[in-house]
């Protein structure tokens, strides 16, 4: 199957225009080139390039911000667990508000919500190299975020992906199902575990996720989307999406942040 795929050759575009608007209400999803300078997001990338490589910085999180892997399935270089996931880190960390507070990403977010936004969430993917298996290699499967994010409104909600490296197929890249926010309907999930178990630090057992059943995927009708450092996709709390697993053979790094209406309740 030929995957479509978001055009690579657009004009560095660096804020939120109309045509972002009407493709993101129209679509439920659009694509800001080069809404940060890839300089802009180099500390982050270090920062999680030592946790992940070291162990550093591990002693500087307080639990409830950490995601770990099943110490029984992947052994890190320290003692410490490995981190797959930095929960919430603009709360704790200025690198990381630095980035989900920026002016940039707040007036595209009110761009596209229609009104002042409020931050909900923001949260650190880190595909690591030791952790790609042979079945799905870290990838996700379609979800929509309203199924976990049930107290936003309908469509009051948007979240925006930042990779810190150059993403495409088999290279942890996120596809997209254009149109599926219409109607702001809530498709029905099922439960799975990921090919390697994460936790919760101090978790007993590994937490389960939400996918839409795939016999109810058209995966003829995605769109995937290759980006470099400092683009930004965004896409409402209902639009169905994915991630590519992780088979380039280096770790990956992206930055999720959830905004929401500042009024909605």
């Amino acid at each position: 199957m030929e995957i479509k795929r978001m055009n690579e050759s657009s004009p560095t575009v660096s804020s939120c225009t109309p045509e972002h608007v009407a493709e993101y209400r129209e679509k439920g999803f659009t694509l800001i080139r080069g809404l940060y300078d890839p300089s802009e997001l180099a500390p982050l990338r270090a920062y999680m390039e030592e946790m992940a490589q070291e162990g550093a910085h591990y002693d500087d999180w307080p639990s409830h911000c950490l995601y770990v892997a099943d110490p029984k399935q992947v052994q890190g270089p320290t003692d410490n667990p490995v981190v797959g996931s930095l929960q919430n880190p603009s709360t704790v960390n200025d690198l990381f508000a630095k980035v989900c507070d920026d002016p940039k990403m707040i007036n595209a977010m009110a761009a596209l919500l229609g009104g002042g936004v409020t931050k909900y969430a923001d949260q650190t993917i880190m595909k690591l190299k030791r952790t790609s298996g042979p079945k799905d290699g870290g990838c996700s499967f379609y979800h929509q975020d309203a199924y976990y994010w049930r107290n936003i409104p309908p469509l009051a909600g948007a979240n925006c992906w930042v990779p810190m490296d150059d993403v495409g197929k088999d290279n942890i890249a996120l596809a997209v199902m254009p149109e599926t926010q219409k109607g702001a309907k809530l498709q029905d999930h099922e439960t799975y575990y990921d090919e390697i178990g994460w936790r919760s630090t101090g978790a007993e057992s590994n937490s389960s996720r939400f996918r839409i059943p795939a016999d109810q995927v058209d995966f003829s009708q995605e769109v995937l989307c290759p980006m470099a450092p400092g683009d930004a996709l965004f896409f409402t709390n209902y639009t169905w999406h994915r991630s590519e697993p992780n088979r380039s053979g280096e770790n990956r790094y992206a930055y999720a942040i959830a905004y929401q209406l500042a009024d909605a309740s």
